[in-house]
């Protein structure tokens, strides 16, 4: 039996990191699939991570990250059409063995609901890793509440990261193999890559600042929240150095909103191409706060305590909501109170002994049940 990791952002890699980690220690047979969405940055972050090129594959169409909203749905549905038989041929599999394997997804990209159409496809098992997030509206966010929700119809195992997310798939209708995991498999990427040695390279920004982390393309694309988004870093950026990391969209934006970058810029705000993770929650772990659009990021400031100030009108996700971290949904009186008194905020880092990966696999019969590591962040 072979487990199958369907990926295609370095998002998704990584929170599956720790999945690979763990099924080469315990000498299982796997292979990574990359989807083709990020043709850039999956890869750097792929390299980041010291993983074998070798042991992935691809059946992607795109060779560069796609920044638009146009150029990801065009790559969507080139990919979407891909035969079985291309598939086999793709990723080498023997035909009367693959009914056998094992087919992960994570979340809930587009490369996420492709993943699941060539699970089903192949015959194979499939499943779904940070199952069970819901946000009540169909198209709040969009695309993501869609794939979340048309993957869950596929997935034989939903792999959720508590119960509130368990509950979410109870109350659609799924009865059989949900498994509350205790927590995202991110936990364990954080508890691997910190207790790592510093990787080479990092400097750790003297002195007390921010990270600013906006790239929905929800949010790029409308002009007024556009705006608020700058006047939230300005805003910050008074109260300490705001160190603007990068996605490939937000860094096509500013080079479109040339008027902005040169505001950002005459203001002192640090714009940075985006990190590598080994690198970037370094600098998070190490900020006074932090100003993001994204749910990875809402989770990894909640294991970590550190004050988050949630730029969307609504979230999927419950980590940290009303303990570390705030949801703006654009007030500029939130927003300005937040800013004014992040400590306010802070909050200890959550004890790392859980481990989500252990919890998947102990499920799905890959491993034993054994003693968790007991471990915990500085």
């Amino acid at each position: 039996m072979t487990l199958w990791f369907f990926m295609g952002t370095a998002g998704e890699l990584i929170k599956v990191y720790p999945l690979l980690r763990l099924a080469e220690e315990s000498g299982l047979s796997w292979c990574a699939v990359h989807s083709g969405q990020s043709g850039i940055n999956y890869w750097k972050q792929w390299d980041d991570f010291r993983l074998p090129r070798k042991r992935s594959f691809s059946t992607g169409v795109s060779k560069e990250d796609l920044t638009s909203p146009r150029s990801a749905m065009k790559w969507f549905f080139q990919s979407v059409m891909v035969s079985k038989k291309h598939l086999i041929e793709s990723l080498r599999i023997e035909p009367p063995h693959f009914a056998k394997d094992l087919f992960f997804v994570h979340g809930d990209t587009l490369s996420t609901l492709l993943g699941a159409t060539y699970a089903q496809r192949l015959g194979m098992r499939l499943i779904h890793v940070e199952a069970g997030l819901r946000s009540r509206d169909l198209f709040q966010p969009f695309p993501e509440e869609i794939n979340r929700r048309l993957t869950s119809e596929m997935a034989h195992w939903h792999m959720a990261p508590d119960e509130t997310a368990k509950y979410n798939l109870l109350k659609a209708g799924f009865e059989d193999n949900i498994i509350n995991t205790r927590g995202n498999t991110l936990l364990d990427t954080i508890r691997r890559v910190l207790t790592d040695s510093e990787p080479e390279g990092f400097q750790k920004p003297s002195g007390q600042y921010a990270v600013a982390n906006l790239h929905r393309h929800e949010n790029l694309s409308s002009e007024k929240r556009w705006k608020r988004l700058m006047e939230a870093v300005f805003i910050a950026q008074k109260k300490c150095p705001v160190y603007f990391s990068m996605h490939a969209p937000v860094e096509a934006k500013l080079n479109a909103d040339i008027e902005s970058r040169q505001k950002l810029l005459e203001a002192g705000v640090q714009l940075m191409p985006r990190m590598k993770f080994t690198h970037f929650i370094r600098l998070l772990n190490g900020a006074q706060f932090v100003l993001s659009d994204g749910g990875s990021n809402q989770e990894e400031c909640f294991y970590l305590g550190k004050p988050c100030l949630i730029l969307r009108e609504t979230t999927e996700r419950v980590e940290g909501l009303g303990k570390n971290a705030v949801l703006s949904g654009f007030n500029i009186k939130t927003i300005r109170k937040f800013i004014e008194n992040p400590e306010a905020f802070k909050k200890p880092s959550v004890d790392l002994s859980v481990q989500p990966c252990n919890i998947i696999f102990e499920s799905l019969g890959l491993i034993p049940k054994v003693q968790k590591i007991q471990t915990g962040l500085v």
